[in-house]
């Protein structure tokens, strides 16, 4: 088994402080250290997700629907989850931009909080 699914797993059947913790670390790019409000907030969305074991994958019909409008995908390339070539496949698919954050992980809000509102408020391509 994948070293960063562990903690995921981890997380999904006990979010407590000290899984979430990890699953954080395993989200993040190198050197993470997530703060006790996200901690606590990620606690919450693990008790919540643990409710929706069964929530269905995002179908390539939702994916379609973006076809033709100005979108641009943001990634970092240290995301365990989201791996670069699939969804540069996506993103020309449907004629989407795609930015892949060096160093970052899935939590880009956190890890590149800036470069992340430059994407949001760039003029369209």
């Amino acid at each position: 088994m994948a070293p960063r699914l562990i903690p995921g797993l981890q997380w999904r059947n006990e979010p407590n402080f000290e899984n979430t913790e990890r699953y954080l670390r395993a989200l993040a790019g190198s050197g993470f250290e997530p703060d006790d409000a996200t901690l606590r907030w990620s606690c919450r969305v693990g008790a919540y997700c643990t409710s929706l074991a069964g929530m269905p994958r995002i179908g390539r019909s939702l994916w379609q629907r973006w076809n033709g409008h100005a979108v641009e995908l943001v990634v970092g390339d240290q995301d365990p989850l989201v791996h670069v070539a699939p969804l540069r496949k996506i993103a020309d698919e449907i004629g989407a931009g795609l930015e892949v954050v060096k160093g970052a992980g899935r939590l880009l809000p956190l890890e590149a909080p800036k470069l992340l509102a430059e994407e949001m408020f760039a003029p369209v391509r």
